[in-house]
């Protein structure tokens, strides 16, 4: 198809009937730029308005295109041939549009989720002690919601000996949350709403502390504990590690575990407990929780050792906190992430040593105004003696974590 002899045609023949290109264009609706680029051989007429063109001229589709007059119209372009030639071009033209638009907006989804996502979910762990008590807490800040765990309370002296009445943790002297008696359960309130994790609350984690209010006989008294702060986690990578947790085997990945199988887990980890010389001290309170939420299920045990120091330990569905008291410091530690917080015994909180040991990487950290040449060789030890504790539930490796059997065989 010769687009410039088509051309040609159509000029001669307008000439012929003494039209010019603005008389033309008017005819059949067009502009009198369309009429000269089609003689100027630029472009074809479009197929709308080819019938109404060869009408205007007095010639056949066939003719047009073959941009002379025909009495044999065999082997021509037929006017169906080019309307459906024009019609899967534009078709064609459409389709590309729309993917590209689609993609266009998916990229900019994308982008946005991306922005207004990344590194904005961070994980604190909150720990405090003095002479009376130990207290640890777990903050999740982010940007859809704001939520904190309470955590466990150790008593230093014997339970009997007194009673908890109120526990507040606050920030400056804002109330953040409260409870009567022992601060338990998860507290949590969209971001930016305020009410409980105000912009200054947020802003200002190292000015955390809990505030516990007891009975001793007829006494009553009130402790301030500081809270120190150690950021645990954040969503800053591109590509997610793999998660770290308690599967039943690092090889096989269940989507959607059966509830039946997570508790029987549970309950083996229990039973491993009470055979291994645990007793049970999950609080009433504690107990009412776990019946009206089984998802979130707690138990507290407590085994005495030979030289009256105790581990205490709060077991959950996949996880596991543990206390260890000893003489000369205590020990705050978590089974699947394997930090382990030190904290001496020495009177007065100026004198307490206090340190962080992560034994997944080997590395410590002191925060105290110093700390002992030797403190992450302890750490290190301790941390050897705590893995024989406690590997008959939580295996210890490099890789994934997996529940075994005292044999050694994967449950």
């Amino acid at each position: 198809m010769n687009q410039e002899k088509i051309g040609k045609f159509i000029r001669e023949l307008r000439l012929s009937k003494n039209m010019t290109q603005e008389e033309l264009a008017n005819e059949i609706g067009v502009t009198n730029k369309a009429v000269g680029n089609w003689e100027n051989g630029r472009r074809l007429p479009d197929y709308s308005i080819v019938k109404e063109l060869c009408k205007e001229l007095d010639i056949s589709v066939n003719e047009l295109f073959n941009g002379k007059r025909e009495k044999n119209n065999d082997g021509l372009l037929s006017a169906l041939e080019y309307e459906n030639k024009e019609k899967k071009k534009y078709k064609f033209k459409n389709i590309l549009i729309v993917l590209i638009s689609m993609l266009i907006i998916s990229f900019n989804v994308l982008f946005v989720y991306f922005i207004s996502n990344f590194n904005k979910v961070k994980v604190y762990s909150f720990y405090g002690s003095n002479d009376m008590f130990t207290y640890s807490g777990t903050f999740v800040r982010s940007n859809i919601k704001n939520i904190y765990f309470s955590g466990k309370l150790i008593k230093q002296l014997n339970s009997s000996d007194y009673e908890i009445k109120r526990m507040v943790l606050k920030c400056d002297d804002k109330v953040i949350v409260g409870a009567s008696g022992e601060l338990i359960g998860t507290f949590y309130e969209d971001d930016g709403y305020s009410e409980i994790f105000s912009p200054k609350v947020l802003n200002n984690l190292d000015k955390w502390y809990i505030e516990i209010t007891y009975k001793i006989g007829n006494e009553t008294k009130t402790d301030t504990i500081k809270l120190s702060s150690e950021l645990i986690m954040k969503n800053n990578k591109i590509v997610p590690l793999k998660a770290m947790g308690i599967v039943e085997n690092p090889d096989e990945k269940e989507e959607n575990p059966n509830e039946d199988i997570i508790m029987q887990k549970f309950n083996e980890r229990v039973d491993f407990l009470i055979n291994h010389g645990y007793t049970e001290t999950t609080s009433e309170s504690r107990k009412e929780l776990n019946e009206l939420s089984p998802r979130t299920i707690t138990r507290e045990f407590r085994k005495v050792l030979k030289d009256n120091s105790f581990i205490e330990i709060e077991v959950e569905r996949g996880s596991a906190m543990f206390w260890y008291q000893g003489v000369d410091y205590d020990v705050h530690g978590n089974l699947i992430s394997r930090y382990l917080t030190f904290i001496s015994r020495e009177v007065g909180t100026d004198k307490k040593l206090y340190y962080i040991y992560n034994a997944r990487d080997d590395l410590g950290r002191c925060h105290s105004k110093s700390c002992p040449d030797n403190f992450i060789r302890e750490a290190r030890s301790f941390f050897e003696v705590y893995k024989k504790e406690f590997d008959g539930i939580y295996y210890f490796s490099d890789g994934e974590h997996s529940i075994y059997n005292e044999d050694g065989t994967i449950r």
